[in-house]
């Protein structure tokens, strides 16, 4: 209860600052295995050795070649370009994600394979921009449920500040994480920095190390490297709402997706009545297409497969055929041209693999 209370304080205490300053921002969280006992100050390209501490263990090494941050329970916040090649307009597919990855036999915590990846329509070959190349992966489990996420806001209004980034730079041994913090500057649309990176610490978040709070922010996301300067996204408005919907779910008109054919769910509907119920579910099929008609029936007693998506969003209206019980929502869906009330049931699982909605006639 005190522990409780202390939350909700921190709570509303950020959210006074955050209605203050005038930013928009995402909360961190520390996660089961809670905040650090020891924090150790590293001013250069360091290499890290304990994955077991919190701003450690939310780094990631995605596939082998990029860096990712945990931003929610299961989204990694990265660059674009880690995982879609606009030279040849394709998509990557070794994305798994290592978290707290520390060596090159490490596997600290667990694998966690992706589901899906949104990326802005706006990174495009024909018109490439450094400020389009970020990118939320959307994980198969909620590993950061146990390991803690970071949290992302609009950067700054200030033409410099104090920042900090780790990834896998590939002229250091595989799997191994390192760590910088430098001075950088900032313009409309970029941080521009001149810590020590390389190749592999792409999609590294920035962190802006002139907060005092203990879970710093993540301001922007490191993209680029030449001979005189070095270059993140910077978390404007803009980006943070678009952020935000990703981690959320939400695919907004201009974000691209791609989706993990290898590790779908499947939607199972339980009939626990004593008569057959006709239903109707309206979600996304593989292809990214709305299933937009067919009718399932479901015998008494019965668990009928309904299909296959990787996108948990659910409308659903169903009625038993003898006594006319519904279950129906407030939303009206276009559904086999006729419009249907239907139920919102997006979250009727907690787990991913499976999605099972049960139907009582009690």
């Amino acid at each position: 209860m005190r522990f409780m209370r202390f939350f909700y304080f921190l709570l509303m205490m950020s959210i006074l600052q955050s209605m203050a300053y005038g930013f928009e921002e995402s909360m961190g969280a520390f996660g089961r295995m809670g905040k650090d006992k020891t924090v150790f100050h590293q001013y250069q390209r360091e290499q890290i050795q304990a994955s077991s501490l919190y701003e450690n263990r939310i780094i990631g090494h995605i596939g082998t070649d990029c860096t990712g941050t945990l931003i929610g329970p299961r989204q990694v916040l990265t660059a674009a370009h880690c995982v879609y090649d606009i030279y040849v307009s394709e998509w990557k597919q070794n994305l798994s994600f290592n978290p707290g990855r520390i060596a090159t036999d490490s596997i600290p915590y667990k694998k966690v394979e992706w589901k899906r990846v949104f990326v802005p329509t706006k990174y495009d070959i024909n018109d490439y921009k450094y400020e389009y190349d970020f990118a939320v992966i959307e994980l198969a489990e909620d590993i950061g449920t146990t390991l803690g996420w970071a949290g992302f806001k609009t950067a700054p209004n200030v033409k410099g500040m104090n920042i900090s980034m780790a990834g896998y730079p590939g002229d250091k041994e595989e799997g191994t994480l390192w760590r910088v913090k430098c001075p950088a500057s900032l313009d409309a649309k970029l941080i521009t920095h001149k810590c020590d990176t390389f190749g592999g610490m792409s999609g590294s978040a920035v962190f802006n190390e002139s907060e005092k709070t203990k879970i710093k922010s993540i301001n922007g996301i490191h993209v680029f490297g030449d001979v005189h300067v070095n270059g993140a996204v910077k978390i404007t408005s803009e980006r943070f709402k678009m952020i935000k919907s990703w981690v959320d779910g939400i695919i907004t008109k201009d974000t691209k997706v791609s989706v993990n054919n290898e590790n779908l769910d499947t939607i199972f509907l339980v009939n626990n009545c004593n008569e057959t119920i006709e239903a109707k579910v309206y979600y996304r099929k593989t292809n990214l297409s709305w299933n937009m008609k067919g009718d399932w029936t479901l015998p008494a007693k019965s668990k009928v497969e309904i299909g296959k998506t990787n996108f948990p969003q659910f409308y659903l209206y169903a009625k038993t055929l003898k006594s006319a019980i519904e279950w129906k929502g407030d939303i009206e869906v276009t559904y086999n041209q006729t419009k249907i009330p239907m139920m919102n049931v997006d979250n009727f699982s907690d787990s991913h693999g499976d999605w099972i909605y049960s139907f009582d006639c009690r």
